[in-house]
């Protein structure tokens, strides 16, 4: 916990205020998908933590809802009052209610086409821990979760802590991780996303959103080079430490010209971007965001399948004969022959259609860590001695992750190639893998090769929790998106850094390493470009020593 939360703390003030930050505040739980006994759950919880329960959502100033899609929600409320509340989903108050005290909205935001509207609408409290909303007003403007706090948990298999072979460290060194001492090193104008600081939630969360709209409209329509403009700017704009009210504040900003300019303004007028609107309200938007949202459709594809006629999920499992009733298709996986022939992509959207509501609904940190602990066990049982790192959002600081992305090693040097294989035969006999949508073995890092995806061994699974774990309450297993990723010891730090993200982060570093050192960098490993020499590193902080780089926390380098 920084210096700012101690002081908050100490204050008497504050710690009042907090202790009873929940206490009052009107909640309304939409009771479609809530099975009786988690709705009584949720109605204990909110007593317990003092909340008030209105009857109606226009009395709501938080609505909480398990409903994932626009259309189911407007058979049950009106659309123009949901875009000016928050909707979050139950996880929000079972974590609320626990910790105390209110936490941020928008991680736990439950339709994704309101995901804006749920941070600016968050209650305007200064209690509130993280919210856009009241970001900006809260006398630390870097409050984020400690690096402590997001570790988690010992693993009881105890798992090895160095390779005496290479000299890798096997244990993150993140945690010595000074924020206020730190922030002075840094500097909001560089031009590169990995020389800045970026929380999580920045002051300007807001207008992020928005410019997130843009970004994605681009996206979807195949136009890269706006999508590298809006990408740009968005990472400039969520290292900036204070709330923007002024175009002056932005003027010296990297990537921030004429046309976003102009937007930044329109955003400070009227606290929305109209273009962005404009998307957020549109058919084609709206369908070829739903139609992207399944793993293997991109957005050439996507504009494909809409112009058939296609809108949405059900379309989607109508075209490709999907029934999600059916427990017959239970078990429907890759085989070699099938990545020969090209399936790869339609048995992944089939395993998606198969489980699209249970994949799209969020993961909390608990439970990431309990898929962690029940795959490093099962992992144990196919080769002992294996060591990992929980990645992706889960490491920079999320509450929620939409999934799991998993980075192991072995201490021992050539002994992870083709475990990656045997750990999802291991799990689809255990029946927690019910899908594989991609495997793929390692490949050498070579100064030669374009691509940016990795050549990690690595399999996409959709992976369910064995019944005696205590997320199973004795209904269906939920299915979670996981990905299982195998980097041998030498360059395990470089694929930790580079699953970890964000995406921007990760792409100035791999452009700061060849601009800065002449190096190649990505999760499989840093070689030079001149000859191709493999370059070692032995810890997380090393690989930033390496590419000439101050030191930063997973936490902050959240630039998308």
């Amino acid at each position: 916990m920084n210096s700012d939360d101690d002081e908050s703390m100490d204050s008497p003030e504050t710690s009042s205020s907090t202790t009873n930050s929940l206490k009052g505040i009107k909640i309304f739980i939409l009771q479609a998908k809530i099975n009786p006994e988690v709705m009584g759950a949720l109605m204990d919880d909110a007593e317990g933590a003092g909340i008030k329960l209105v009857g109606r959502p226009e009395d709501a100033e938080i609505i909480v809802t398990e409903i994932r899609m626009r259309k189911r929600l407007e058979r049950h409320m009106d659309w123009e009052v949901a875009k000016t509340k928050p909707l979050v989903t139950s996880a929000w108050l079972t974590s609320s209610a626990k910790a105390g005290y209110p936490f941020p909205c928008g991680e736990f935001a439950a339709v994704k086409d309101l995901a804006g509207e749920t941070i600016r609408n968050c209650p305007d409290s200064t209690t509130c821990k993280g919210c856009a909303k009241c970001f900006s007003n809260s006398r630390s403007s870097s409050m984020q979760l400690t690096p402590d706090a997001l570790s988690p948990p010992p693993n009881p298999l105890s798992p090895p802590t160095f390779s005496p072979a290479t000299g890798v460290t096997l244990v993150s060194d993140s945690l010595a991780w000074d924020l206020e001492r730190a922030k002075d090193k840094f500097d909001n104008s560089s031009r590169y996303a990995c020389t800045r600081l970026c929380p999580l939630v920045c002051p300007n969360q807001g207008l992020v959103e928005e410019l997130r709209v843009m970004k994605q409209a681009r996206e979807l329509e195949g136009e890269p080079r706006s999508v590298l403009a809006y990408s740009r700017a968005i990472a400039a704009i969520k290292s900036f430490p204070h709330r923007i009210t002024s175009e002056r504040q932005v003027t010296d900003l990297p990537y921030i010209g004429t046309k976003i300019g102009t937007m930044v303004a329109d955003y400070i007028r009227t606290g929305h971007i109209p273009e962005a609107q404009a998307f957020s309200t549109s058919i084609r938007f709206r369908a070829l965001k739903e139609l992207t949202s399944v793993h293997g459709i991109g957005p050439l594809t996507a504009r494909r399948l809409y112009d058939l006629g296609l809108r949405n999920i059900t379309d989607l499992r109508n075209y490709y004969g999907v029934n999600p009733d059916n427990d017959s298709q239970d078990i429907e996986s890759l085989t070699p022959d099938d990545i020969q022939d090209g399936k790869e992509s339609e048995v992944g959207i089939k395993a998606v259609l198969r489980v699209y509501d249970d994949i799209t609904t969020l993961i909390p940190r608990a439970e990431v860590e309990e898929i962690a602990r029940c795959v490093y066990a099962e992992l144990c049982v196919v080769q002992k001695g294996c060591a990992y790192t929980i990645t992706g959002g889960y490491r920079r600081g999320k509450l929620m992750s939409n999934d799991v992305d998993i980075v192991f090693t072995h201490p021992t040097p050539m002994v992870d190639r083709g475990l990656c294989k045997k750990l999802v035969e291991r799990l689809r006999s255990r029946r927690m893998v019910s899908h594989v949508m991609h495997l793929s073995s390692f490949r050498a890092p070579s100064a030669l090769r374009k691509s940016q995806w990795d050549t990690l061994e690595k399999a996409l699974t959709v992976f369910r929790l064995p019944p005696e774990t205590k997320f199973y309450d004795g209904g269906k297993r939920i299915h979670r998106r996981v990905d299982l990723i195998f980097a041998p010891v030498e360059v395990y730090w470089c694929a930790v850094i580079g699953w970890t993200g964000s995406t921007m982060f990760e792409r100035d570093l791999r452009q700061w390493t060849k601009d800065k050192r002449g190096w190649k960098f990505d999760s499989t490993g840093i070689v030079k470009l001149s000859n191709s020499e493999p370059v070692l590193a032995t810890s997380e902080r090393h690989v930033f020593e390496l590419c000439g780089l101050e030191w930063i926390d997973p936490t902050m380098r959240n630039a998308d």
